[in-house]
């Protein structure tokens, strides 16, 4: 690659130009072995879990399905998480629900663009994942309607169902 810089003194300009490779295969385009500046999504498997209670859930096959864009340190993500596969969506009163982003968060973060489509019922349901500095693993959370937040679990938002699914999608800075 070749730089050229030029000076106008008549009316104080200064001009640089470059030759060499631009766009996809240039410097600002190409992607590193690190994965830094891709527009392309990489898909991941994100863990669906339980915790608590009396019973955890449990599935055939994998329930969950994600993709992400990094860029530097700047992770684009998102996340679907299908029942069909669960053979038991756990129990008890203090279980909860679980899914795992593709790079631990450089700091806390509380990603709200999250929805619960009830098939039944056609019902919608805000949902909300809290993650922690360090950690992939995103606790899931719901509205009580008053502003408080639920933990995500069997009952809650609603009883779960084989023909039910979630999704989650958000930006966060990794570690």
């Amino acid at each position: 690659m070749t730089d050229n810089i030029s000076i106008n003194n008549t009316v104080n300009q200064v001009y640089v130009t470059t030759s060499g490779p631009q766009g996809a295969t240039g410097p600002q385009g190409a992607t590193g072995a690190d994965g830094s500046a891709s527009a392309t999504p990489t898909s991941y498997n994100p863990v669906f879990s339980s915790s608590g209670g009396t019973s955890s859930i449990t599935f055939t096959g994998t329930p969950a399905t994600g993709s992400y864009i990094k860029q530097g340190k700047l992770i684009n993500f998102r996340i679907k998480v299908l029942y069909t596969t669960i053979t038991s969506f756990g129990g008890g009163a203090n279980n909860q629900y679980f899914v795992t982003l593709p790079f631990a968060p450089a700091e806390k973060y509380v990603f709200r663009n999250a929805l619960y489509e009830k098939f039944s019922n056609s019902g919608n349901y805000e949902l909300s994942a809290h993650a922690t500095t360090g950690s992939v693993t995103m606790s899931l959370y719901h509205s009580a309607g008053s502003g408080n937040e639920i933990p995500m679990n069997h009952s809650a938002p609603v009883t779960a169902a084989t023909t039910d699914y979630f999704y989650i999608s958000g930006s966060y800075e990794a570690q």
